[in-house]
């Protein structure tokens, strides 16, 4: 249990720092409770769908995965702006060492980046789950 939750934790700690519009303006401290919030959230998901008769594969962990995800985000962003603020960004143009990569498109708005961080953080939390077993 504290395995799985502690996986999660990281794995959403590096989302943050990756994702273009997510921020922590108290740096660790912010990371730390946005990330241990989604760790505990992805981990209780299978009681969750459970306990409200969803079923327990990828498509009701995607769906009900993701509108969890994106009221933790919206209730942490409105509450605690100092813990993490969400603002419009885009996805792509990193600068790696030996190249650069372009710009794939952007999100205009803090809504479209709430929707899309919700949505592939669980995606992937998802796959690392099936294949980390």
């Amino acid at each position: 249990m504290v395995f799985n939750i502690l996986f999660f934790t990281m794995f959403f700690w590096i989302f943050i720092d990756i994702m273009p519009g997510l921020e922590a303006p108290q740096g660790i401290f912010g990371n730390f409770i946005t990330a241990v919030l989604f760790g505990i959230i992805y981990y209780s998901l299978p009681s969750i769908l459970k306990f409200f008769k969803f079923p327990v594969n990828f498509s009701g962990k995607f769906l009900v995965g993701t509108l969890l995800v994106m009221l933790m985000l919206l209730l942490l962003s409105a509450l605690l702006p100092s813990v993490l603020t969400i603002t419009p960004g885009y996805v792509g143009g990193g600068d790696f060492i030996f190249f650069t990569m372009p710009k794939i498109f952007e999100l205009p708005t803090s809504f479209a980046v709430l929707v899309f961080s919700s949505a592939v953080s669980v995606l992937c939390s998802i796959i690392l789950e099936k294949y980390g077993k």
